[in-house]
């Protein structure tokens, strides 16, 4: 399920570039874009509802959802808590430095 969240992210671009309407010099018309981006999106979003489904056989169907779900609302929160943790680190990186007050080493003003 989780491998097919940035496809989601593509196609929304997709139709993002198309509803921009400013491709006169791309290779399709708005329409294929358009069309290319809905099919896309619904065909990925239809999978991923349908990844849902259990098998027939096998454990639970309450089991089966536990398991998934937990393991995406996981993986999601593991890679949520990533990024939260390097935007600090970065934005504390790209902060000013301030300058001393005092001389630095070697300078005899």
């Amino acid at each position: 399920v989780l491998q097919l969240v940035p496809f989601l992210y593509v196609y929304a671009a997709l139709i993002d570039l198309a509803r921009a309407g400013d491709n006169a010099q791309g290779r399709y018309s708005n329409a294929t874009l358009w069309l290319a981006g809905l099919s896309g999106l619904l065909t990925t979003a239809l999978g991923m509802i349908v990844a849902f489904i259990p098998q027939r056989e096998g454990e639970p169907v309450w089991l089966f959802e536990t398991k998934l779900s937990a393991g995406c609302i996981f993986f999601l929160g593991l890679a949520a808590f990533f990024f939260f943790i390097y935007s600090r680190r970065k934005a504390a990186d790209s902060a000013p430095q301030p300058v001393a007050d005092y001389p630095l080493a070697g300078d005899t003003k």
